[in-house]
């Protein structure tokens, strides 16, 4: 991880101090864990003179020993901890797990890439759908910089769908980034999000899965053709 501000550093450990405050049912570790983190950081805020360097590395370096734990660390301080199984999915179904797809050799490769980003959209949506997290949105605050790549996605993704479907009193309704609907015109996908409002949360969301799923089975219809033109 590239090098942090000590004021975000600082401001993380703040976060992971106030996370296992809050936990009713941590442990005694975790009770002296919270405890020794703010001593370590008053030190490093009060230090003056030739010790305040010594001391602010050593709370730079304990505050990210824990936010490199966070998975086993107990209450909140891992923001996607009820989303572990969600993050291990699209961990295999990164875009970037894709090999061809700059290799420009033909339709049938376009195809492939193109069912290959319909399934990870289908299954982040769906697993979000599904997940315990839904529907509080999960705010990363002093976090944010330093979670991977792969979190802030779901992170996205969970916090726009959130706000899709809780958008009711809007006129405009944003298209959602889990949809695939590449060959539909804006002003098409527009009315059927506008239809999708009218419906209640959990049949919105029901149907906007059912959406995706039709979506890829669409592509891989096309790429079925393709196939068969190559006999």
């Amino acid at each position: 991880m590239e090098s942090r501000p000590l004021s975000e550093v600082l401001a993380l450990g703040a976060r992971i101090v106030r996370e296992l405050g809050l936990e009713p049912g941590v442990d005694t570790l975790g009770r002296w864990m919270a405890h020794h983190l703010a001593e370590v950081m008053l030190a490093a805020e009060k230090a003056k003179g030739p010790e305040r360097q010594a001391a602010q590395d050593r709370a730079i370096d304990l505050i990210l020993r824990l936010w490199s734990r966070r998975h086993d660390l107990p209450g909140g301080v891992h923001p996607l901890k009820q989303l572990e199984g969600v993050i291990a999915v699209l961990r295999r179904l990164h875009k970037d797990a894709w090999p061809y797809r700059h290799s420009n050799n033909g339709p049938v490769d376009t195809l492939l890439a193109s069912a290959f980003d319909g399934l990870r959209l289908l299954v982040a949506h769906g697993v979000l759908l599904t997940s315990g997290a839904y529907p509080n949105r999960v705010e990363l605050v002093e976090a944010a910089a330093f979670v991977e790549a792969d979190e802030k996605f779901v992170i996205d993704r969970l916090n726009e769908w959130i706000e899709f479907v809780q958008s009711a009193e809007n006129t405009h309704v944003p298209v959602v980034v889990v949809t695939s609907k590449e060959a539909a015109g804006r002003e098409d996908i527009e009315k059927e999000n506008e239809e999708l409002m009218k419906l209640d949360p959990k049949l919105r969301a029901q149907r906007t899965l059912s959406r995706d799923i039709d979506d890829l089975v669409d592509t891989l219809n096309k790429l079925k053709v393709e196939l068969g033109k190559a006999n």
